[in-house]
């Protein structure tokens, strides 16, 4: 299932097309070990340890072989690892820049810089200063574009990060109740990943009571209570794919209120799977899902929401958040080839608020689910992976 050299070569050579019809001599490809995507996508290699040492980076000329930089720990297990075999210091980083300048075989006019948005400006620095009179230009879209149709493999590996969210969610789920605190149930989610063979895509979050108004929330020692509402969002990742899970749960002294709510965010969730079809623009998955909150009340509570980047989801590949945003602004076509997180929140209640969220491709017909959600109240649940026989949790030791 893992990944092939050839697949790396072919998508060197895709860039490279790229970068010649941008004008382009080299990238200068940027990643951290938070958000990996640009680089790892060259490399099969992801840092780790600290944002000096886990600064990665690939310099990619039209002609000549890429040369990696990552922090000087991490290097030694990217000479064995990585695709990349030449793997320099990023701390030489002027240097090193100043001497692939001098031996390159073409004149060496503009260079393309990618990742730019998470690059300390010591790296953005030595990297001005050894490439000197040359000019640097934003190219950052390029790597977008190159990466945001997934191959047949990649996608496997997507299928199998979904399926390892699934077990983890199942596993906190089962645990889940009164008394549960928000962090024990994160680290029974996270080891659950890790005991799948998965890794973690970024932080997971356990959410309870109040906290669910919030759309984002730091752990704590808060316990369940039983007459609230829990939501759950795990990012596992399997050689370096990603998915993007949550569900929420009403706990049993929750008020029909809550349970409605509930139940219509599993639906919810459900049909916007049915309105991502290849050939629309994404906003109209936001404009349905809209119809859809609009006809059951539920406005006031999703609309404030919604607003800015990954209103109602976001691609998901080597990163966990990665572009197209799916939103009233995504004015994109959905492509056959392309992932997309499914995120359905609604907040603002007197008791806080829920979340439901999945992960599909864009097929040449519609939709294929990679994880599906959790609940009776979801049409689609004959076709999820947590009714399918053998559909499971794992033992915690």
């Amino acid at each position: 299932m893992y990944l092939k050299a050839e697949d790396f070569e072919r998508r060197i050579e895709s860039t490279r097309e790229r970068m010649r019809k941008a004008g382009l001599d080299a990238l200068f490809i940027y990643s951290d070990e938070y958000r990996p995507g640009h680089a790892l996508y060259y490399t099969n290699f992801r840092t780790i340890n600290m944002v000096e040492e886990s600064s990665h980076a690939v310099y990619l000329p039209l002609e000549g072989s890429p040369v990696a930089f990552t922090g000087p720990l991490n290097a030694f297990a990217a000479r064995r690892d990585s695709f990349v075999k030449d793997v320099r210091p990023i701390p030489k980083l002027e240097e090193e820049i100043r001497e692939l300048v001098k031996a390159s075989p073409r004149p060496m006019n503009r260079v393309g810089l990618v990742g730019e948005n998470v690059m300390p400006l010591t790296i953005y620095r030595r990297l001005a200063t050894g490439l000197g009179s040359i000019e640097m230009v934003g190219a950052t879209d390029l790597v977008i574009a190159e990466r945001r149709i997934k191959s047949e493999r990649e996608i496997e590996l997507l299928a199998r990060a979904g399926e390892i969210g699934d077990i983890s969610l199942r596993t906190a789920a089962a645990r889940a109740g009164p008394g549960r605190t928000e962090l024990e149930l994160i680290a029974i989610g996270e080891y659950a990943t890790r005991a799948e063979g998965g890794d973690l895509g970024c932080a997971y979050l356990a959410v309870t009571g109040l906290n669910t108004d919030l759309p984002t929330w730091r752990a704590t020692n808060r316990p369940v209570e039983h007459d609230e509402l829990l939501w759950l969002d795990f990012a596992p990742t399997y050689a370096g794919y990603g998915t993007d899970v949550a569900i929420t749960l009403a706990m049993d002294g929750a008020n029909e209120e809550q349970r409605r709510a509930v139940e219509f965010a599993w639906y919810a969730s459900a049909r916007m799977m049915e309105f991502v079809q290849p050939g629309k623009p994404g906003a109209e998955v936001f404009y349905k899902t809209l119809e859809l909150v609009k006809e059951a009340g539920y406005e006031e509570y999703f609309v404030p929401y919604t607003k800015g980047t990954r209103a109602i989801g976001h691609g998901v590949g080597l990163d966990i958040v990665e572009p197209p945003d799916l939103g009233p602004n995504a004015e994109y076509i959905m492509e056959p080839g392309m992932v997309l997180a499914l995120k359905f929140d609604l907040h603002g209640f007197s008791w806080g608020g829920v979340r439901v969220e999945h992960t599909v491709a864009v097929t040449e017909d519609g939709a294929r689910a990679l994880n599906c959600p959790l609940s009776d109240a979801c049409p689609a649940k004959n076709d999820c992976s947590f009714y399918k026989p053998g559909g499971r949790a794992i033992d915690i030791p």
